[in-house]
């Protein structure tokens, strides 16, 4: 009856150890999965920051090209303006004070809208 009672323990206790270390093996394995996953959702969120990053920049860079090119636009025509109307002298550097005065202040707002994306 000894016998049966210490192979039953004996038994008993390789079960106990087999199910040990099942759940030992898979909690490693969700430890490694976890880090897995942690490590990818790092990467992912990297990843987004920085093209978030560039595609602010590209629209900074987007918008200051476009003020540039229409106070560029705007000078041309003030000049063309001024030659078709006859304006030389005192009342052509006026006009021409006042559209550099005028672009000077398109290109803030440009700056102030591209700074505020």
């Amino acid at each position: 009856m000894t016998s049966n009672q210490n192979t039953d323990q004996n038994r008993h206790n390789r079960q106990f150890d087999k199910a040990a270390e099942t759940l030992k093996a898979n909690a490693d394995k969700s430890a490694e999965q976890t880090t897995q996953f942690a490590d990818a959702a790092r990467d992912g969120v990297n990843k987004f920051v920085d093209l978030n990053e560039r595609a602010a920049e590209n629209t900074q860079h987007i918008v200051q090209k476009g003020v540039e090119t229409a106070s560029h636009q705007a000078r041309q025509a003030a000049d063309r303006f001024s030659r078709t109307l006859g304006y030389t002298g005192e009342g052509s550097e006026r006009l021409a004070r006042q559209s550099k005065q005028n672009m000077e202040a398109v290109v803030r707002c440009g700056t102030v809208i591209t700074q505020a994306f």
